[in-house]
């Protein structure tokens, strides 16, 4: 145990952090110009390197400040903490945290344990909600770990510091390589930078169909179940837009299973080995491809079904919805605003790039892909040594 570690206490998160609830509903007056989502807040990453603007509209009214610290609430298995660096306003999704007595707590590790493994595991295990999860305050102040003297945390920020420009660096090169197979894949389908579905034509070797012309005739393709109702320990698994990143690689997320009756509403949604999964609602454009593990599945509404009776067909149209195009037009093609979702007959219209070549192409596809792993593999091995350095600092 470190020196002066018997001095070090257990707490509650809720004894040294405090929920920032300011809010601001005259933005402009007070001079503030950017705004913070969700979907600002990159995984690992605690700076804030995207904004809005005000001038572009919000309905967000929380105030942050510099020096503050921000904590996405839904879908915290997205493990998304940053440090305010400029006057903002931020989305309800978010909380701001910030030390409540700098004598006992050092403003500068509070970001430090927001991101520790144990505190993403007691947010994860207190969210509520299946489509949606959100933890909440009442539970994340429940929280306890062992705070270290001020003197002890004085000596550690240097180590974290450091810990964190090698995340930081790493994770530049996972971003470069996302903005790699973003731009590759639109290459290879020869699209045009414009997202328009006209622009999509048939270039020589090449054919232009319709996402329905390339699915399973025998099968439509169609929504999940509407209402999943309360999970069972035992009945049918469900596939939700959480069970998979964007890249279409499975996570961790525990199994959620309905009773068959409820599975039975979407019969059509049952997943066969080989299918492709779109979300369509909220997080919209991930795909994955059905494994054999997962065949006999269905999914919910924030799902839609392609069934594929060719591998080849699922790999072609998965690729082709990861390209920077596809995601740009499904952006730009979206409905409302709450819920933001993808109508069904759009979705089974939508122009697809069919090569003569194929299998060349997917090749191609594959080394894109290929090369992410490889970076973000290099980033979890960097994380992995940081978070043990960091556990044993405050341990």
């Amino acid at each position: 145990m470190a020196k002066g570690s018997a001095t070090w206490k257990r707490v509650k998160f809720g004894e040294v952090v405090r929920l920032v609830k300011e809010t601001c509903k005259d933005p402009v007056a007070a001079g503030v110009e950017r705004v913070i989502g969700l979907e600002h807040l990159e995984p690992g990453d605690l700076r804030v390197r995207s904004w809005s603007y005000i001038a572009d509209g919000t309905t967000f009214t929380t105030r942050v400040r510099p020096g503050q610290v921000l904590f996405g609430k839904r879908r915290a298995y997205q493990r998304k903490v940053a440090v305010a660096d400029f006057d903002a306003i931020c989305s309800g999704d978010i909380y701001v945290f910030e030390s409540a007595s700098p004598e006992r707590l050092l403003p500068e590790l509070l970001p430090f344990i927001c991101q520790a493994d144990a505190f993403f595991e007691h947010a994860v295990g207190t969210s509520a909600g299946s489509l949606s999860p959100r933890t909440n305050w009442s539970s994340l102040a429940e929280y306890e770990f062992a705070l270290p003297p001020v003197e002890e945390q004085r000596r550690v920020l240097p180590m974290m510091a450091a810990s964190t420009y090698v995340l930081q660096e790493t994770l530049s090169l996972v971003t470069a390589a996302k903005t790699l197979l973003r731009a590759g894949l639109s290459r290879l389908f020869l699209l045009p930078t414009i997202p328009r579905r006209n622009l999509v034509t048939a270039s020589p070797g090449w054919q232009v169909k319709s996402l329905e012309e390339l699915a399973d005739p025998s099968r439509p393709v169609s929504y999940g179940v509407l209402k999943p109702g309360e999970p069972v320990n035992e009945g049918v698994p469900m596939l939700r837009v959480m069970d998979f990143d964007d890249y279409g690689r499975r996570t961790d997320t525990p199994v959620l299973r309905v009773a068959r009756a409820v599975a039975d509403t979407s019969s059509t949604t049952y997943c066969r080995a080989g299918d492709l999964v779109v979300s369509v609602m909220a997080t919209i454009g991930r795909t994955f491809v059905v494994p054999q593990a997962m065949d006999g599945w269905n999914m919910n509404r924030a799902l839609a079904l392609v069934p594929c009776r060719e591998a080849q067909v699922a790999r072609l149209l998965h690729a082709y919805f990861q390209s920077g195009f596809v995601q740009s037009l499904l952006s730009a093609e979206k409905i409302g605003s709450a819920q933001p979702r993808i109508n069904l007959a759009d979705l089974r219209t939508l122009p697809v790039p069919v090569p003569n070549a194929l299998d060349t192409v997917l090749e191609n596809c594959d080394r894109l892909f290929a090369t992410l792993d490889h970076a973000e593999r290099r980033h979890d091995q960097a994380r992995a040594v940081v978070s043990q350095l960091r556990a044993r600092a405050l341990s």
